[in-house]
């Protein structure tokens, strides 16, 4: 459950695996119930219990809501969460449902535990992969407690129209966080820098209330995390808990955002994505070196293994040069001359034939390329090595 809430499991895992996750196996929509205790001040309790208290929410929530009707619910940090199965398509009706369970919830949890508890509610969704979204979305209601008090059930879709930014501020925030995320890609630390103070002045200038941080923060989040996703690392290896959605959750200033942007989130994903630039590139220059180590007989160039690896020959001829030492073509003549070399040595082969067989429509032109490299001709070479 927590690899489905971080975003780790595919839909083709459910598809194939999800029987042996224990998870439901049918649903029309899906959607995230998440509950928080509001707080312990005027209670029996203390901080110390709030764990066991999280846990015995999560009971609860357990026996009041049909298996067949949700995934395994769970205690992530501060909240107990639950994805719900539901079986219908009408929006009026998901919303009724929900605000049902999640009433239930809250009064069971009130009358047996005494407690108050607040429920935040994403937006109904279809496929798996979109939990960890979803997840997002049901703890940004939650943050609607900085303007509504305590004990409240809140759906995502009824905050987005308590967000009153305007059009024109939400567009400029988005082309910058668009921009961001490509300084990013890049691995442009100067630009990025520059992309997120603007980003952060957009906001501040803006006069964004503080529990309006979180709505307008989380898809860029959740932006970065596909990002590592893409190239096949996991959210939780490459962050770790300090990147972590709950961690940004717990942030109270906006300077300590703009430290959790810089050395918790960005900081990890440009060192992971370099590294994997890293290994792709060797991995490209490896693929390159065996194409001509099993094709030096042929037509070979960038451009034919362009076609073959997908990526722009421009691109591979940097990335051959960066980790082979010398430029592609002249890595390729060399290989074929060694080559040549071998043939003169062990075989009866004319030269005009070692010449043709390597590509070289001209022997005259062969020969020069055999003298430059080896500093002598094909014939003197052949002769040496008779003597020898």
């Amino acid at each position: 459950m927590l690899k489905l809430i971080f975003g780790q499991i595919s839909d083709q895992d459910v598809r194939v695996r999800g029987k042996h996750y224990g998870f439901p196996t049918s649903w029309t929509r899906l959607a995230v119930m998440t509950v928080q205790i509001d707080t312990l001040q005027d209670t029996r309790y203390s901080e110390k219990d709030r764990e066991l208290l999280l846990y015995a929410v999560n009971n609860i929530v357990g026996e009041l809501l049909p298996q067949q009707g949700r995934f395994e619910p769970i205690v992530l940090d501060q909240s107990q969460v639950t994805v719900v199965c539901l079986a219908q398509d009408d929006p009026t009706l998901i919303k009724e449902q929900l605000h049902q369970l999640a009433e239930l919830i809250r009064t069971t949890v009130r009358q047996y535990l005494q407690l108050t508890v607040s429920v935040g509610i994403s937006r109904p969704y279809q496929q798996i992969s979109q939990t960890m979204e979803a997840f997002n979305e049901s703890l940004q209601a939650l943050k609607r407690r900085f303007s509504l008090g305590y004990d409240i059930i809140v759906n995502y879709e009824d905050t987005i129209a308590y967000y009153d930014l305007g059009t024109a501020i939400y567009s400029q925030l988005k082309l910058l966080e668009d921009q961001l995320i490509q300084a990013i890609k890049m691995g442009d630390m100067e630009r990025i820098e520059e992309q997120l103070q603007q980003y952060l002045d957009a906001i501040r200038h803006k006069e964004v209330s503080f529990s309006e941080y979180p709505a307008l923060m989380i898809q860029f989040i959740s932006k970065l995390y596909h990002i590592v996703q893409e190239q096949g690392g996991s959210v939780n290896k490459v962050l770790g808990l300090r990147g972590s959605i709950e961690s940004f959750m717990k942030l109270q200033t906006l300077h300590e955002i703009e430290a959790w942007f810089r050395h918790d989130l960005i900081e990890p994903v440009i060192q992971f994505l370099n590294q994997q630039a890293e290994t792709q590139y060797l991995n490209i220059a490896n693929q390159m070196l065996k194409i001509i180590h099993e094709r030096y007989e042929e037509d070979i160039s960038l451009d034919t293994c362009a076609v073959i690896l997908n990526y722009h020959p421009v691109y591979l001829s940097r990335v051959f040069k960066k980790e082979v030492g010398v430029n592609f073509i002249d890595y390729l003549v060399e290989y074929r001359m060694n080559v040549a070399k071998n043939w003169l040595e062990t075989t009866d082969l004319k030269i005009a034939s070692i010449a043709e067989r390597l590509q070289y429509k001209n022997t005259s032109a062969f020969i020069r390329t055999f003298r430059r490299i080896a500093g002598m001709t094909p014939g003197q070479y052949r002769e040496q090595v008779c003597k020898q």
